[in-house]
């Protein structure tokens, strides 16, 4: 059978729709911040500068990112998540700056997460001494920028932050007897 010109409109148009509907089910996903949704008239388009969680591409970006973990093996795996979880700290910054300290902390909590998730990684796998010493070291860094980021939007999100530096403080501990074993 034939596909006739009206046909191939009808097809072209369901899979637009059906991308639509996709992509406006991943920002509203995305859309959970700290226990709360923000509304979506707070998602922003624009060209210039990183896409940020704000911006209704930011969730493509983020399939993109699982679906390369997904691909990722051995220390591949642990160098994607330090990298994704740098990238989201940088944004949190950015968002920071912005005046949007929610989204900011909230994407601040998820690159830790990355972080977390690669440091337990490099202790449960034989990932090299000096990676794991590096990883070491990231945590201590990432405990400075939750000093800041817990400064600049005050006692909101005191315990939600609290939280997170003290997570980060045992896979540092850990992190650190994983080393220390090596010597």
């Amino acid at each position: 059978m034939a596909i006739t010109k009206l046909h191939f409109i009808s097809m072209l148009g369901l899979a637009v729709f059906g991308f639509l509907v996709l992509l406006v089910s991943l920002v509203a996903t995305n859309r959970s911040v700290v226990g709360q949704v923000t509304p979506l008239s707070t998602v922003q388009f624009y060209t210039n500068g990183p896409i940020l969680p704000d911006h209704p591409l930011y969730p493509v970006l983020m399939v993109r990112d699982r679906l390369a973990l997904l691909q990722a093996e051995g220390d591949a795996t642990i160098l994607l998540q330090v990298k994704y979880a740098d990238e989201r700290r940088q944004r949190a910054m950015l968002l920071l700056k912005k005046g949007q300290p929610e989204l900011a902390v909230s994407t601040f909590s998820k690159s830790q997460k990355y972080l977390l998730e690669a440091s337990r990684l490099a202790i449960g796998t034989p990932a090299p001494v000096e990676m794991r010493q590096e990883l070491a070291e990231i945590l201590a860094e990432s405990l400075l920028h939750i000093e800041v980021i817990s400064d600049s939007t005050g006692d909101l999100h005191h315990s939600a932050l609290t939280q997170v530096a003290a997570d980060t403080r045992v896979v540092q501990d850990e992190l650190a007897a994983s080393v220390s074993n090596n010597y």
